[in-house]
């Protein structure tokens, strides 16, 4: 089970973590320190959000929303474990 941001990244932009990065100049080290600190989707930066909506395509609602069931499901995963 990915990471919240990795799972939209993948899933919802058909990119890698890295292609991601080169096409918006947010760091990949950024991306992977979130996931090491276990970074909510409450607490991302709001410039990774808004490349997620122009990207994609979707609004901001709809990318909140799929993050959040993301996380919903990454964190149920983690207790599985």
């Amino acid at each position: 089970m990915d990471y919240p941001v990795h799972r939209f990244i993948k899933t919802n932009l058909g990119m890698t973590p890295y292609a991601f990065s080169k096409a918006t100049g947010i760091p990949q080290q950024s991306i992977s320190s979130w996931k090491s600190r276990d970074k909510m989707v409450n607490k991302l930066p709001i410039q990774l959000l808004i490349a997620f909506v122009s990207i994609s395509n979707k609004n901001y609602e709809a990318v909140i929303i799929l993050l959040l069931k993301y996380e919903i499901d990454y964190q149920e995963f983690l207790r599985s474990l």
